[in-house]
């Protein structure tokens, strides 16, 4: 049975459209989101696994990335992009909606259950995705080696790269401390979200990992909508078993 790969634009925002040729309609609606430098077409291998599962699975450009490429992003060195995460994510955050009332009429889809899945920055566009929307078709999300904790996760960066001690000043600690979407979702109940990250890993910090992942678990009453997968060994990377873990949850909970 093919498996269709197709790209397509949705008010200028550059999509892949991953999933199964089997003739059935009402697949759930699974948005896949990719890190800091990267394009759609990382997320084709957890496109392909999703599509597998039965999910019809959609990634897109962020801003400022892949298609959406601007000169001076691409000339940014690394330590300048990572601070640029923040506009790209507040950005790219608004790509999900647009995607989701263009896909209402799609017989292929069922517009009632969509999940989230986001790997690294595209993990902070599930948290402040969440933080600033409220959408009952929205089922499930797996945010993958990130946290809703930025300002933690800037300063324990900036504790280990000392090159990057010049573009954290105060006004750029009290810009982050405003827009992290912890705070917020502090008050989320029981929407199931899995956390998946990396025991190792260096650049998302697995103590503001299990801070955050404390701090939201207090307000919900089902704790088992909620839980934190850490990966022994592994740093800032996705793995194999990941994928599984979230097919997993998403078949669990949309």
């Amino acid at each position: 049975m093919r498996t269709i790969i197709d790209k397509k634009y949705i008010d200028n925002i550059p999509i892949l459209e991953i999933y199964k040729d089997d003739g059935k309609d009402n697949k759930p609606l699974i948005f896949i989101m990719h890190g800091l430098g990267s394009s759609k077409e990382r997320n084709i291998e957890y496109g392909y696994k999703l599509s597998q599962e039965g999910f019809f699975a959609i990634s897109f450009d962020s801003y400022m990335h892949g298609e959406q490429e601007t000169e001076e992003f691409k000339n940014a060195d690394s330590f300048e992009k990572f601070f640029k995460v923040f506009d790209v994510v507040m950005e790219t955050t608004k790509y999900i909606n647009i995607c989701i009332d263009f896909y209402k009429s799609n017989p292929n889809i069922d517009i009632n259950r969509v999940g989230l899945v986001g790997v690294s920055m595209g993990g902070f566009i599930i948290y402040n995705y969440l933080a600033k929307n409220k959408r009952d078709n929205v089922k499930a999300a797996v945010p993958i080696i990130s946290s809703p904790y930025w300002s933690h996760t800037s300063k324990e960066f900036a504790n280990r790269n000392p090159r990057m001690e010049k573009y954290l000043d105060e006004e750029t600690i009290e810009y982050i401390e405003d827009i992290e979407p912890i705070k917020s979702l502090m008050l989320m109940k029981d929407f199931p979200l899995l956390m998946l990250n990396g025991a190792k890993d260096e650049l998302i910090s697995i103590y503001g990992v299990r801070k955050s992942f404390d701090m939201l678990k207090e307000n919900y009453c089902n704790k088992d909508k909620i839980k934190l997968i850490e990966y022994k060994d592994i740093g800032h990377e996705r793995t194999s078993q990941m994928i599984v873990d979230v097919c997993s949850w998403l078949k669990k909970f949309i």
